[in-house]
């Protein structure tokens, strides 16, 4: 009888420390860990789906998934989430009748929820309905206003060649797009038949 009373106030005892050890970080202190990415949800092997009034927009796919809360000034609330992708993504686009309409994938992503802003880089490569395939290091896409660019190197493989140019302007389903300054290009012409 006296071990078993032994035993359950050194349980309180232990319980007792370590509810002081949790509970003596100030919520700045837990923001700042937050904030470099020391401590947050990490899930793996994930798909997430975002629609839009009932109706699947995009399906993102990442081995690894980071979820970092950022707080608001009162430090009450978390603001909004981060969702950072540091093992690369592959994002799905469907248009209006559930159909796939366009594929991303890079080697690392970054969604800014709040902003309904995606950053990819690093062998990003995009491909249309058309098959038309753009490869570049760098997206901006901001979903609010159904646009993408980047100031950077892109290169568009169609079926009828190759378009190399700098910067380019896209709608968020790269189904129509501007090339801002080509640099080079080729064209795969076809042998007509006598």
């Amino acid at each position: 009888m006296k071990i078993k009373k032994t035993h359950s106030i050194t349980l309180y005892l232990l319980f007792s420390v370590l509810l002081y050890a949790c509970s003596s970080n100030s919520k700045e202190d837990i923001r700042k860990v937050t904030e470099n990415n020391e401590l947050g949800e990490v899930s793996y092997n994930v798909t997430l789906y975002f629609s839009d009034s009932g109706r699947t927009k995009i399906k993102l796919e990442t081995p690894l998934l980071k979820k970092i809360s950022i707080y608001d000034e009162n430090e009450e609330d978390v603001k909004t989430s981060n969702l950072i992708c540091p093992e690369g993504m592959v994002v799905t686009f469907f248009d209006t009748t559930g159909n796939e309409e366009s594929k991303l994938s890079s080697k690392y992503g970054k969604l800014l929820s709040e902003e309904q802003y995606l950053l990819v880089k690093d062998s990003v490569v995009f491909v249309n309905p058309k098959g038309e395939k753009l490869e570049t290091e760098l997206l901006h896409i901001y979903f609010s206003e159904d646009s993408i660019t980047t100031p950077e190197k892109v290169k568009i493989t169609t079926e009828d060649g190759v378009i190399i140019g700098k910067g380019l302007t896209s709608n968020t389903g790269f189904t129509k797009y501007t090339l801002n300054q080509i640099t080079n290009s080729y064209y795969n012409f076809k042998e007509e038949d006598e």
